[in-house]
């Protein structure tokens, strides 16, 4: 089985597809306006390091033929099994060499999946596939993707863990750190939409396509490499915002009272 396309989608809509996924990866990458420079650089230095092992990896497999046959084999063999399921058959396949993976839906609902060939990877592959699988699905973490939810979470969420920090700041005035502690976690509970989907929705479901000669635990720690760079935009930017924002408000009272 090959990747061969059945739908047809224009080049104006496929641009739209791949870049509202690439603005929605790289928010975990982005500084917060307000945030101290520490909080975001630490963050941002995680993202970076996360990608970077990711690009490492299939630049590993592109430099080595054999290597990218026997992926790629198992790349086919995981699109079978996925379609063995029972599960929607992808419309258009995109294929590219810049290491671009992703699954999009269009208006009419057309499911589209971004790959590399010359960097196969089945584990990848089986991700792309799980968000296509959910585009069908009815369950509450295919919700937060189909409804737009989670990506709204993610957006959201340097604002809910800043108000969760604050809240609980204000809310616990003889424990003030603990109380801003626990609006922040909050907040960054809220703001975890998209990851949700991401890590237990789209990954859960790619170890199940996977076929028998995958290392499932290889795979398993390539899918949360590449979920937690969703942690790092949505819950931990939560977490920076909230705990930042407590520690000024804390440096704020603390010189008040001297």
């Amino acid at each position: 089985m090959q990747f061969e396309s059945t739908g047809n989608v224009s080049e104006e809509e496929l641009n739209a597809l791949l870049t509202e996924e690439l603005t929605r990866r790289a928010a975990g990458n982005i500084g917060m306006a307000g945030v101290p420079v520490v909080a975001n650089a630490g963050r941002t230095a995680i993202h970076k390091a996360l990608n970077d092992a990711l690009t490492e990896e299939f630049e590993d497999i592109r430099s080595n033929p054999e290597l990218r046959k026997k992926q790629y084999d198992q790349m086919v063999r995981t699109y079978d099994n996925y379609l063995s399921q029972g599960n929607n058959p992808v419309e258009v396949f995109i294929p590219n060499d810049k290491n671009i993976w992703a699954a999009g839906q269009t208006e009419d609902g057309q499911d589209v999946v971004y790959f590399d060939p010359g960097a196969p990877h089945a584990a990848v592959m089986a991700h792309e596939l799980g968000h296509v699988q959910m585009n069908h699905s009815n369950d509450p973490l295919s919700y937060l993707q189909t409804s737009g939810i989670g990506r709204a979470s993610q957006n959201l969420a340097p604002a809910l863990g800043m108000a969760g920090a604050i809240g609980g700041y204000a809310a616990r005035p003889k424990r003030r750190l603990a109380g801003a502690a626990l609006g922040t976690g909050i907040g960054a509970l809220l703001g975890s939409g998209n990851f949700a989907y991401e890590l237990g929705g789209a990954s859960g479901r790619a170890l199940g396509y996977l076929p028998e000669d995958v290392d499932k635990v290889d795979a398993a720690g390539d899918l949360l490499k590449a979920g937690m760079t969703y942690g790092m935009a949505g819950p931990g930017a939560a977490i920076a915002s909230g705990a930042s924002v407590a520690g000024i408000m804390e440096l704020a009272r603390r010189l008040n009272r001297g």
